[in-house]
């Protein structure tokens, strides 16, 4: 199964330089974070880029999500997953297979292990508020775009990553990438392409239709 995990990483590093409440970052991000919430549904596209020069890895994926609410469905790598916030689905058309988990259970199960970023996508846009450290860095410009540059640090040194790097469009407070730094040297950053929110979304698009799928062996991983 292709497992898609936006975050693996960690090392322990020296937090000297970051605050919980840097004013400036936090400024930042909680005008990001305001702004996200205020939509009742976001579709975006984006690049999820992985490399690791050691191992001559670099591959970039394009991706689709759609957000209502705490339902999402996310194409990425040639799978396909619906989180209903009941149930989540990992469909591998390729293999004629889906798992099916149950949300609570799974995210619990993995608390404090490998952080998978997509377990709602939403906390993308805040995920800072959940045991980090930051700072803001400085202005970039990257494709014509003023972007602010901030740093996260997480406390819990228990983690998989030692750092994360986020861009924000300074004109639109919203968020440009992010990436993540990995302790065996990888690299992993998402880029949006496109935002386009308070998009029209029924809600049978965030569960898999077994239906339409008669022959798709469904695996239930759910206790």
């Amino acid at each position: 199964m292709k497992k898609i995990s936006i975050i693996i990483l960690f090392l322990a590093t020296t937090l000297v330089g970051y605050t919980q409440k840097e004013p400036k970052a936090k400024s930042i991000l909680d005008k990001v974070s305001s702004k996200t919430k205020s939509y009742k549904t976001i579709k975006s596209n984006f690049s999820y880029n992985m490399e690791n020069l050691q191992d001559g890895v670099n591959e970039t994926f394009e991706g689709t999500v759609f957000v209502k609410g705490n339902k999402f469905k996310i194409l990425l790598m040639g799978t396909e997953t619906y989180s209903n916030g009941k149930n989540r689905w990992v469909y591998m058309p390729d293999e004629e297979e889906v798992n099916l988990y149950e949300v609570e259970k799974k995210d619990r199960k993995n608390k404090n292990q490998d952080d998978d970023v997509l377990s709602n996508p939403r906390d993308l846009f805040n995920i800072y508020n959940k045991g980090f450290k930051y700072k803001y860095i400085s202005e970039v410009v990257e494709n014509g775009k003023i972007l602010y540059l901030i740093e996260l640090v997480p406390r819990n040194k228990k983690k998989n990553f030692f750092k994360i790097k986020v861009k924000v469009d300074k004109a639109k407070y919203q968020l440009y990438s992010i990436k993540y730094f990995s302790k065996d040297g990888s690299r992993y950053t998402i880029k949006i392409k496109n935002f386009k929110p308070n998009v029209k979304m029924q809600d049978s698009i965030f569960t898999f239709d077994t239906k339409a799928h008669p022959k798709v062996e469904v695996v239930d991983m759910r206790e």
